[in-house]
């Protein structure tokens, strides 16, 4: 399969020009260098063609005072080359240009540059033909895999030289998937039709390519067992943690459930009366563990607990695992999340920008302001812009509904002048923001707790400090949670005025 790529250059500085200036009185005798100055830095990006780079687009100003004839030479990484300048694989990564420009009288200048040479050629691969069927049968004994030449027929790259990765992902018909970083392994968790798909991904860029087939898992040994979980997340009204008759269920709100033996997960929708229900296949002859969770709802509403454990017996076919929690109604608590992969230099990036009511109240009236840092600029987004000013960024959100959800994207580029590996902080804050504490103890002592963050280069800090007018009553926990990963977890003491 032929693949098209075009070469793109990308420069930090947008302008570029050659000019002549006279100033004869300077001139006899001319002792003045010409004046050369360089792009900060230019991306080129490999194509499946033979390349080669103009090393004249490095240059952003030259001129000299006496319109002399200028004789330019170039180097890269200190050593000389022409100014159609020949690359390859073996010269992707960071380069630094040396560009000189000496007058007839011997009077020379020289700058220098960032060329960054990028390999977006993904890597390929491709499954084997649909015409030869891929069975697997479930044993006893050792775990089921698919042995690689089964599955994949060629995997490469275009520079031979770049490591080439690749993982599995087993897509169930329930619509979850299970990632596998070297062959897919079954279980009875995956019995019937399962969609592999293959995924090669190129080691310096992480573009990728992708081939799926249809595998058939099959238990013809009897090995595995079917039981159902079901339940109903509701509101606890009575506030004795049980579902009881006059109690109502929640619509349409995420229900996460980790399945044992396997540690096998997925995440529900629950049903207009606040119902969830699933099938599992497990083993055979073997007792079992369901961990149920809401998602999405902050602490003080799971005051019943953030995790429910369902344990079952050998034999069982049905588990009832109801989900309790207890929301207010007298509190506009909403809740904000701003996200992004990570951001390429020059480059337009997207941010998503999430948003939920946590309560059972109406919120009207809500608009969110997200900061940026004053490298970036704003280009775009999803939703109209309400305001800005000072790079904080106003839009308007409109009423939102009891425990209802809801994102936009904002387009953003940097302007350039940021360093390859830098952390870029940015801020969102949704309104109305009254402070509330549903479920707050009456006895509270008085500590006050606020967190604030410092970007540095590439380091995040946070501080932890009590501005309350007493000392915290025991430790508190915190989680750092990085690109919707746990990152790290601890805890803290503080007295009054300690951080």
């Amino acid at each position: 399969m032929a693949t098209r790529i075009i070469t793109s250059i990308t420069f930090i500085l947008l302008s570029f020009f050659i000019s002549t200036t006279s100033t004869f009185a300077q001139c006899d005798p001319d002792t003045l260098p010409p004046t050369l100055l360089c792009n900060d830095w230019t991306v080129v990006s490999l194509s499946s063609n033979p390349d080669t780079f103009d090393l004249h687009y490095i240059i952003y100003e030259l001129s000299d005072n006496c319109n002399d004839t200028l004789a330019l030479t170039f180097a890269i990484n200190g050593v000389p080359v022409d100014q159609q300048w020949p690359f390859g694989c073996p010269d992707v990564g960071e380069h630094i240009v040396e560009v000189s420009a000496t007058d007839s009288l011997g009077n020379q200048s020289t700058c220098l540059s960032d060329l960054r040479i990028e390999d977006k050629i993904p890597a390929w691969i491709n499954c084997q033909p649909d015409t030869m069927p891929i069975t697997v049968y479930l044993s006893a004994d050792d775990p089921d895999t698919l042995v690689l030449d089964e599955f994949v027929a060629e995997v490469f790259d275009f520079c031979p030289e770049t490591p080439v990765n690749y993982h599995f992902v087993t897509h169930l018909a329930d619509g979850n998937s299970i990632s596998s970083p070297t062959s897919p392994t079954f279980n009875c968790s995956m019995l019937n039709a399962v969609t592999v798909e293959a995924i090669a991904y190129d080691y310096y860029s992480g573009d990728y390519h992708t081939c799926s087939r249809t595998v058939q898992v099959l238990d013809t040994l009897g090995l595995c067992d079917t039981i159902m979980l079901t339940g109903t997340l509701f509101q606890d009204s009575i506030g004795n943690c049980l579902f009881d008759t006059a109690e109502e269920g929640l619509a349409g709100q995420e229900v996460f459930i980790q399945y044992f033996p396997y540690a096998y997960t997925q995440t529900l929708l629950t049903d207009s009366l606040g119902r969830f229900s699933s099938t599992f296949f497990g083993p055979a002859g073997q007792e079992g563990l369901f961990r149920v969770a809401p998602l999405g709802f902050p602490d003080y509403a799971l005051s019943c607990g953030t995790t429910l454990e369902f344990p079952f017996d050998a034999g069982t076919d049905t588990v009832t695992g109801n989900l309790p929690l207890q929301l207010v109604d007298d509190c506009p608590l909403l809740t904000v999340d701003i996200g992004a992969p990570f951001l390429r230099k020059c480059q337009e990036n997207t941010l998503t920008v999430s948003y939920c009511n946590q309560s059972l109240m109406l919120i009207e009236n809500a608009y969110v302001e997200v900061t940026l840092e004053e490298v970036m600029a704003f280009v775009g987004s999803s939703i109209p812009l309400d305001a800005a000013a000072n790079n904080v960024y106003t839009f308007q959100l409109g009423d939102i509904a009891p425990l209802a959800c809801g994102s936009f994207n904002l387009n953003v580029t940097d302007l350039c002048n940021t360093t390859i590996g830098q952390t870029l902080c940015v801020e969102a804050h949704i309104y109305p923001d009254e402070i509330c504490a549903p479920g707050a103890d009456e006895n509270w002592t008085g500590a006050s707790i606020v967190i604030e963050q410092n970007c540095d280069n590439d380091e995040v800090s946070f501080t932890i400090k009590n501005v309350g007018s007493a000392p915290t009553a025991a430790p508190l926990d915190y989680t750092i949670v990085e690109d919707l990963v746990m990152y790290m977890e601890g805890s803290f003491d503080l007295e009054v005025g300690e951080e």
